[in-house]
């Protein structure tokens, strides 16, 4: 059974990512810790928007937030119209999702082992 993760153990540019999602009513907010076993990063964010549009705007406001507080910045990739837009800070990557790209793609199911958080 994999740990649990908790806010207080997230870097800065993470739980600052996941406010700016939640400022743009992201629903099931993820955050799932890959260090030591992905050689891409250190953290997956994963969320959900209800459209194009709402993934289009919480890519936007998380990549701002980036940007303002100088510790990461990101590219975004990704068309919100095919449901799962990329944005890839670096030390963590945000994947957006549409409810049924979500559910297709089940990355929670690919990391079960590892420790994670919903954020609320």
């Amino acid at each position: 059974m994999p740990s649990s993760l908790k806010n207080e153990q997230l870097p800065a540019p993470v739980l600052a990512c996941c406010e700016a999602l939640l400022d743009k009513k992201a629903i099931d907010l993820t955050v799932i810790d890959v260090k030591g076993v992905s050689t891409i990063t250190d953290y997956y964010v994963i969320a959900t928007g209800a459209s194009s549009p709402q993934l289009r705007a919480m890519a936007q406001n998380a990549k701002s937030t980036l940007k303002e507080s100088s510790e990461a910045t990101g590219m975004i990739d990704g068309d919100p119209a095919s449901g799962w837009v990329v944005l890839d800070a670096y030390a963590f990557v945000v994947h957006l999702f549409l409810p049924d790209t979500r559910d297709q793609y089940a990355l929670e199911a690919l990391w079960k082992d590892r420790p994670s958080v919903t954020i609320a």
